[in-house]
């Protein structure tokens, strides 16, 4: 990774070590860049910046606002590379990737030994039924009705580094 200035390697760096010089008053909350501090800032002042076009809805962070936005315009801009399915937000459009279309790798403690536990998800049945009204507009919520997880459970030997 290249950074066109110092500063900017810097604040990079800071999401390695896990320094956040910026610290809320009220809170005591530390964030990495002071950008974030002042995002942070408004939940302690109320001040919502951000106003919807088509509602009397406010947010404090631009986001949300642009997410929010697509309740009313219908703006799905996310597509599934597996499938048709498209997406309003990137956090939903996401999530069913990982859930539909990923393979995923767990690690749990039993009682008396470790286990590492590996497992495929597999959809045996999908749904896009449950629907709900907001603002005159009906809008499309996804559920699983049944999701299969084969597992495999590995002993670890606990005295082994």
């Amino acid at each position: 990774m290249y950074f066109t200035e110092k500063r900017f390697l810097k604040i990079h760096t800071w999401i390695h070590t896990g320094d956040n010089p910026y610290q809320c008053n009220q809170c005591g909350k530390s964030f990495s860049l002071l950008s974030n501090l002042e995002n942070h800032n408004r939940i302690h002042t109320g001040e919502k910046p951000y106003q919807c076009s088509y509602c009397d809805k406010a947010f404090t962070q631009k986001g949300n606002l642009k997410s929010h936005i697509s309740i009313h315009t219908g703006k799905k801009p996310y597509q599934c590379c597996h499938c048709d399915k498209t997406f309003s937000k990137k956090y939903s459009h996401t999530r069913h990737i990982e859930i539909l279309h990923r393979q995923h790798s767990y690690t749990a403690k039993e009682t008396q030994m470790d286990s590492k536990i590996s497992g495929t998800c597999s959809l045996s049945e999908s749904k896009v039924e449950v629907r709900e009204q907001t603002n005159s507009q009906a809008i499309e919520k996804d559920y699983i009705s049944e999701l299969k997880l084969e597992v495999k459970v590995e002993p670890v030997d606990m005295y082994e580094q």
